[in-house]
């Protein structure tokens, strides 16, 4: 079987990015996609990723740096930031594979003030912007914002779009599918257990609108690597009755027309 790990944290793994990507293999991972949060890790990651030719290399400003504590090394963001990481996205786009991790969360982080999260909208629809503009596909967070996420999402002409950590209603994900976007699943551990709205995701978004992924590293979960992966598409293809080899290859031939691998 053949895996696509469709959203990896690579640039913080630091001086073990290469060990990840080399051990990935042993649990049939072909491909992964290695997202930013900030410009400084977006540049980084670009330069890591040139090295090799199973991993892409996505750029983008993660909305966690507006407040969140997992702010992966970001300094804090003030209007001066905020400006400095569009101007520098911007040159960077191009050099990079596609955008993400970009996006809105009113869950971790459901104290902004209105300025902040006007702030935090106008961040995204840059992001958007660029992706446009470079015509490269984009990895959405949307924790507890979907409806605020398609909201800017819908004026612009981005494709292909991944809704990664989705929690949101049934109308919502049905909204998402209208659009045309896809729909990421990952576990909240390595129990494989999956929060309600993926459950959502599982049992009614079509196959070949669902891709995997590790979000690795996580601590809570214990998720260090890609291993997660393959069990990911077994418990799919287990919950809806599904051969799990035919399942593995669908999921495997989405990801490889969404991430152009």
């Amino acid at each position: 079987m053949k895996y696509v790990d469709g959203h990896i944290h690579l640039p913080i793994f630091k001086n073990n990015a290469d060990w990840i990507i080399k051990k990935s293999r042993r649990f049939g991972v072909r491909h992964l996609v290695s997202v930013s949060t900030n410009y400084d890790n977006s540049e980084k990651n670009v330069k890591m990723c040139s090295k090799y030719d199973n991993v892409s290399a996505f750029v983008g400003t993660h909305p966690f740096c507006f407040g969140s504590p997992y702010t992966d090394g970001a300094p804090g963001l003030n209007v001066k930031w905020l400006y400095r990481e569009i101007h520098e996205m911007e040159k960077l786009a191009p050099k990079a594979d596609g955008i993400g991790e970009v996006g809105i969360d009113h869950y971790l982080i459901p104290n902004l003030n209105t300025q902040k999260r006007k702030e935090q909208q106008y961040l995204f629809s840059k992001m958007c912007e660029i992706a446009e503009e470079n015509d490269k596909p984009m990895i959405v967070h949307c924790l507890d914002s979907a409806g605020s996420v398609y909201n800017i999402l819908e004026e612009y002409n981005v494709n292909p779009v991944v809704i990664h950590s989705f929690r949101g209603t049934k109308q919502l994900l049905d909204r998402g599918l209208k659009n045309g976007y896809y729909f990421s699943v990952m576990p909240k551990n390595n129990k494989l257990d999956f929060y309600p709205d993926v459950d959502m995701v599982v049992d009614r978004a079509p196959i070949d609108r669902i891709l995997v992924e590790s979000d690795a590293p996580r601590k809570d979960g214990k998720i260090f690597d890609s291993r997660t992966v393959p069990q990911i598409v077994k418990e799919i293809a287990t919950r809806r009755n599904l051969s799990f080899k035919k399942t593995a290859w669908e999921i495997y031939d989405t990801s490889k027309k969404v991430f152009n691998v």
